[in-house]
């Protein structure tokens, strides 16, 4: 059974069972019920996810414009506000053009790609002493950078190498540093034979939590490969990385980290449902970056998680009460408590800001769906 209900809190609530289906009065047998109408959230419906309600959620939170990252400092940009920028630098040929565009968009941008911005603009101003400026593009801007960014990528790395051998020489026995130089070593080859993606190689210290009974120190080691260079971090490596990209491409990746995706607080992988409740409007890298780690080791790299979700809740709210986005307020109250739960208690948004008003309509719809679902249920046993 999937027992709905409309989220037009200007009206009286209509119920709703199933998709759009309307009924008879004779056959639903509730008071008022004439009608059926488009509902919201599952979470107080019954067996069933409405996937198609679950969309209506998720299309909902992508397009609202000006939302802090739960996760970090940024402001996400909305799928249709990307839309935009994407068609408007359709038209941006060149490094000129696109930098006069993205001047409008720096606060949509991550701290490391605001860099990589302010990098691109002093490399153009640069090469127009040489090149024709209509010919400079953000294409050949990094073709131009890349030879330094590579050497100063590759000492980047071996500092990290350094830092992890001298750990384990300084804490570790003999044999347990043999097994760490062990990966080392293979590291050092990706490095050598200029691999970018050593990613998978890094993984592989991960495999010391069951060859060294010394966790502490494996911790330790595990945290000192977070300082590997990347492409979310450290300019060389987003040269290195892009210099071969189309000036387009390269335009969209200054951009694109902040823009809108769906974080599941629970995740898929730990079977996270697909639902309101569940939901977060996350920026596409720090959802990707957290991907299915727990609340506890994200919050432990990123301290500053609680206070960001907060103000993302306090932003949404906002939104909440001047109106509209009805669906999404009555997801909130289950969302602080899947993000309490799920964090087992790092994260405990308030959400007292939200208009009263609404607070009271979204109980009364949880007593009316309780309601709704009990009358049916008996309706089914009789």
């Amino acid at each position: 059974m999937n027992i709905q209900i409309s989220t037009n809190f200007n009206q009286q609530p209509s119920y709703a069972f199933g998709e759009k289906v309307s009924f008879q009065k004779q056959f639903c047998r509730v008071p008022d019920c004439d009608k059926f109408e488009m509902s919201t959230n599952p979470t107080f419906t019954g067996k069933k996810v409405n996937r198609k309600e679950q969309k209506k959620i998720e299309e909902t939170l992508k397009n609202i414009d000006g939302l802090h990252d739960p996760y970090s400092d940024v402001i996400m940009i909305s799928s249709k506000k990307y839309k935009s920028f994407q068609s408007k630098l359709n038209h941006r040929n060149n490094a000129s053009a696109a930098i006069y565009l993205l001047n409008d968009y720096t606060q949509h941008m991550f701290p490391s790609d605001k860099d990589m911005f302010e990098i691109i603009k002093q490399q153009s101003k640069s090469m127009e002493q040489y090149y024709n400026k209509s010919d400079i593009t953000f294409h050949t801007i990094l073709q131009e950078l890349e030879p330094k960014a590579k050497v100063r990528l590759i000492n980047d790395q071996f500092d990290v190498i350094d830092n992890i051998r001298e750990i384990s020489q300084n804490k570790l026995p003999i044999q347990y540093q043999k097994e760490v130089e062990s990966y080392l070593t293979i590291i050092e080859k990706d490095i050598y034979y200029d691999r970018f993606r050593i990613k998978p190689s890094i993984k592989m210290l991960r495999n010391l939590y069951d060859e060294v009974p010394n966790k502490e120190v494996v911790d330790e080691i595990i945290k000192e490969t977070r300082n590997f260079p990347n492409t979310a971090t450290n300019t060389d490596a987003f040269i290195v990385k892009n210099a071969n990209k189309t000036h387009k491409e390269i335009a969209e990746l200054l951009v694109s980290p902040s823009l809108v995706s769906i974080e599941h607080i629970k995740p898929s992988s730990m079977n996270g449902e697909s639902k309101g409740a569940n939901y977060l409007a996350a920026s596409r890298r720090m959802n990707n970056l957290r991907s299915s780690m727990p609340f506890e080791e994200f919050i432990d790299r990123f301290p500053e998680i609680p206070q960001c979700t907060q103000r993302y809740m306090d932003d949404l709210i906002t939104k909440i009460n001047r109106g509209g986005l009805y669906q999404v307020a009555l997801t909130i109250p289950d969302v602080k408590q899947s993000l309490l739960d799920e964090s087992h208690g790092l994260i405990d948004v308030d959400i007292s800001a939200l208009n009263p008003d609404v607070l009271k309509k979204i109980d009364d719809f949880k007593d009316l769906i309780g309601n709704l679902i009990s009358h049916f249920k008996k309706e089914e046993t009789t």
